[in-house]
């Protein structure tokens, strides 16, 4: 994966942050900060905010990493915490 490549999931991942983020502000003035509707929108946003800074993160690696993380299945613990089974 190129530099490029991980900088459009990056920005991919802000759009997504962007929509969540009116969603959000719709769902409040509508129902209330204290909805559910509110508070899973707000989740949304923060785990789309979380996603475009690993990207980013990935990004600015060095090509030789980042081709030995995804060679390696390295990327799930990267961006989650977590390893895949090989």
């Amino acid at each position: 994966m190129t530099k490029t490549e991980a900088l459009a999931h990056a920005a991919a991942a802000r759009h997504a942050a962007t929509v969540a983020q009116a969603r959000a502000a719709l769902y409040t003035v509508t129902f209330g900060g204290s909805s559910q509707l509110a508070q899973d929108a707000l989740m949304a946003v923060d785990v789309a905010l979380e996603v475009a800074g690993k990207w980013e993160r990935f990004a600015g690696l060095h090509h030789a990493t980042r081709a030995r993380m995804l060679r390696t299945q390295a990327l799930p613990a990267f961006m989650f915490g977590y390893r895949t089974q090989p």
